[in-house]
């Protein structure tokens, strides 16, 4: 819960610009927040790691956003709604990654993948069901 408000308490602020009179490339920020992250996993950092992942992952949706400027628009209103069902939908491909011994790789993407999808696709269908106290349980408010 703290790396997700964090996460979203330095995406609110743009750390590249905030106030410096020398900006930050974007690339720079990623390449840096990359490298801190390799090195804080080689050395078992637990708090080092996660915080360089979302400046890592911060930095590459702001060089995304910059040639595909609509890649993260559809995610916009259901940003607590991927953090609450994203977690569900990436345990199952999880364990279907582990029980049939499938590439690491393959299920990392599409662990990632679904975890955006599945809670927006799920969302999308309970806005049309359109029932408060299930709206509720998810987070979304009746239209």
């Amino acid at each position: 819960m703290c790396y997700f408000y964090g996460g979203m308490l330095l995406s609110q602020y743009d750390f590249s610009n905030n106030g410096a009179k020398v900006k930050i490339p974007n690339i720079a920020i990623l390449v840096l927040g990359g490298a801190i992250y390799v090195v804080a996993r080689v050395f078992e950092l637990p708090i080092i790691t996660p915080w360089s992942a979302i400046v890592f992952s911060i930095a590459l949706a702001k060089i995304l956003d910059q040639y595909v400027p609509q890649m993260f628009c559809g995610f916009r209103n259901y940003t607590m709604q991927i953090y609450l069902m994203g977690l569900w939908a990436q345990m199952v491909v999880k364990m279907v990654t582990m029980r049939y011994e499938l590439p690491w790789l393959l299920g990392y993407i599409v662990s990632i993948a679904l975890g955006l999808y599945a809670p927006v696709l799920v969302s999308k269908i309970l806005e049309k069901i359109n029932w408060k106290p299930l709206l509720l349980c998810v987070g979304l408010k009746k239209k």
